[in-house]
């Protein structure tokens, strides 16, 4: 979808960043072609994010400066200054946070119902609907994101968080779930195609040189829309 929108420069912290991604979701697809996902399993899968989030502060340091990003570093820094100053005190940002995380608390709950009925209104897998359904609306955040960055004029930040979203996917959700009760992941087939076309996608992207053009992002999406009848049918 961002490649639609806009044509995306790959630089080489991006294509770090993919092969790092892609690992991840090798170490996921390994974990489930057993079946299952035991909690040990689930637990290891944590402590390689964890891992991984302090390689990358230890490397960046600070989050460096991205597109037009640089140009407004400073005047940034002073408005956030000013803000903070005028809010530390406040009681607003926590009130904001409690709401926020009861919605997510709320939103998750609403999420997995409805897909339960839905898995039994529509007589599909559990794989299935978790694999589209599901995973659209727990990824819907993402293309507001999409749309912030374009509109910014800083499309590496939308690409960094759906990197960034796949790694924490294959690590922390997938292990938290592990951990909160044993996964059975039942016939790992469907699983395995998706996990196979994401990593070749991440693959592909720290492959390549130069700019991921709008055509690239049609044929992503014409693949996804594909996979998802496949999954449906």
């Amino acid at each position: 979808m961002l490649a639609v929108v806009t044509p995306i420069a790959v630089t080489s912290t991006v294509r770090r960043y993919a092969l790092i991604a892609a690992a991840t979701s090798v170490l996921a697809l390994l974990t489930v072609l057993g079946g299952t996902v035991a909690r040990p399993e689930g637990i290891g899968l944590l402590a390689v994010y964890l891992v991984l989030v302090g390689l990358l502060w230890r490397v960046e340091r600070r989050p460096p400066p991205i597109g037009e990003l640089a140009e407004a570093t400073e005047e940034d820094q002073a408005a956030e200054a000013d803000e903070a100053e005028a809010t530390r005190a406040g009681w607003r940002p926590l009130l904001f946070v409690a709401v926020g995380f009861a919605a997510m608390i709320v939103g998750g709950l609403v999420v997995v119902s409805g897909a339960e009925r839905l898995v039994e209104a529509a007589g599909r897998s559990d794989s299935a609907i978790g694999l589209t359904v599901l995973a659209l609306a727990t990824s819907a955040e993402m293309l507001a994101l999409v749309w912030s960055a374009r509109r910014r004029g800083v499309p590496e930040i939308a690409l960094a968080g759906t990197l960034g979203a796949i790694a924490y996917n294959a690590t922390v959700s997938l292990g938290v779930a592990a951990v909160v009760r044993p996964l059975d992941v039942g016939d790992p087939t469907a699983v395995t195609v998706v996990s196979a076309l994401v990593i070749a996608a991440l693959v592909g992207l720290a492959a390549h040189r130069g700019l991921v053009r709008r055509w690239t992002g049609v044929g992503l999406i014409a693949t996804y829309a594909v996979t998802v009848a496949w999954l449906l049918r």
